[in-house]
């Protein structure tokens, strides 16, 4: 069963995973940097607290600047 689930997620995400293995450290580090920020986004946008709600929104904005270094034209559709 277990070798049956790998097979699933390599062909579901097998793309990818092969585009960020192909990526150097750093910008490996700016892609999770940048998906663990908007997940922070997500969950703070349903707070009632104004000013961590931008503050979280301004993180995602730097996250996003930073994310123009990674060469996304060999990720595939």
């Amino acid at each position: 069963m277990h070798q049956n689930m790998k097979e699933m997620l390599k062909a579901i995400y097998g793309k990818e995973w092969a585009w960020i293995k192909s990526l150097t450290l750093g910008q490996q580090l700016r892609v999770l940097y940048f998906a663990v920020s908007f997940a922070l986004a997500l969950i703070v946008a349903t707070s009632d607290s104004m000013p961590l709600i931008v503050v979280s929104v301004f993180n995602l904005a730097i996250s996003l600047g930073m994310l123009s270094g990674v060469p996304i034209d060999k990720l595939e559709e």
